[in-house]
């Protein structure tokens, strides 16, 4: 081989081994950048498959509708589907995340997104029947009822079949199950600044730019019950640049008594300050550092 030759077989090879250290680094940087964390949780609150929260009609000031393509991140319960359809009004179909450190949640979701994936779809029988199957039937739901003397069939806090039913009434069983069908439930906490920026990451690679948040009473429960500094909250969900916040505060035995919805401009001050001192008294704002 001629002097030239062996100098460009030698550039050839390190033009491939460049090529392959390039492509092996935006590899590695892409999975930094969007691969959520991996996380281990615990939680010592009961699975409520239908939480507590006020019904969303009750909110002050009425919930945002938007017609754009638009992102939900909430938590645990089935009210998500139902929020994202307001928002949306049928017509624009959420894409909704679960954040909650629960694994039972994350099982109930996993159980809920099983069903509604049936082919073909599920009658209305069927769907009750699914529900009891695969649902009812769930070790963490069955805990619950028996802690909470509740029973599935007359509670409004478990009746998932019913719950379900209603909803389908009211928007469709298509818009349902596209919703459900869309949803992500994501292990971890809304306290986790890593988690909810590799979030912010994904929304921003799918391009969606409207982004509304519904952590029901995550910041009460974190202030009051868990006595945590509310800033906790707060600077984990800015990356997420929230078009619009639902939250609920804590009222008689620490169950939600109001709902409330928060525009863009509203500042974390002004969220907490209703949220936590409306619901427990002015004191509660002196247990915790004000939020920035």
């Amino acid at each position: 081989m001629s002097g030239s030759g062996e100098i460009a077989a030698v550039r050839t090879i390190t033009d491939e081994a460049a090529i392959k250290i390039q492509t092996l680094w935006r590899g590695h940087a892409t999975r930094k950048a969007f691969s959520l964390p991996k996380r281990t949780f615990v939680s010592h609150y009961h699975l409520l498959p239908l939480g507590n929260d006020p019904e969303l009609s009750t909110c002050t000031p009425p919930i945002a509708h938007t017609a754009d393509k638009f992102a939900l991140i909430s938590t645990s319960t089935l009210k998500a589907i139902e929020t994202g359809l307001e928002i949306g009004g049928g017509i624009s179909i959420p894409k909704i995340y679960i954040v909650d450190y629960s694994k039972d949640v994350y099982d109930f979701w996993i159980a809920i997104k099983k069903i509604f994936l049936t082919e073909p779809p599920p009658s209305t029988d069927e769907l009750e029947y699914l529900v009891l199957r695969d649902i009812y039937t769930l070790p963490a739901f069955i805990e619950s009822c028996i802690k909470t003397g509740c029973n599935p069939g007359n509670s409004h806090r478990f009746n998932v079949a019913a719950y379900l039913e209603k909803l389908i009434q009211k928007y469709n069983f298509k818009c349902v199950q596209k919703s459900i069908s869309n949803l992500c439930p994501i292990l971890g906490s809304w306290t986790d600044k890593e988690l909810l920026l590799k979030l912010n990451n994904i929304l921003d690679a799918l391009g969606f730019t409207t982004r509304f948040l519904a952590p029901t009473n995550i910041l009460a429960c974190i202030t009051i019950v868990e006595k945590l500094p509310p800033d906790l909250f707060f600077e984990s969900i800015e990356s997420l640049k929230p078009t619009g916040q639902i939250h609920s505060d804590l009222g008689f035995e620490l169950y939600p008594k109001n709902l409330y919805f928060f525009p863009q401009t509203a500042t974390s001050a002004d969220i907490f300050r209703r949220v936590i001192a409306g619901a427990a008294g002015p004191e509660a704002v002196t247990l915790c550092a004000t939020p920035h």
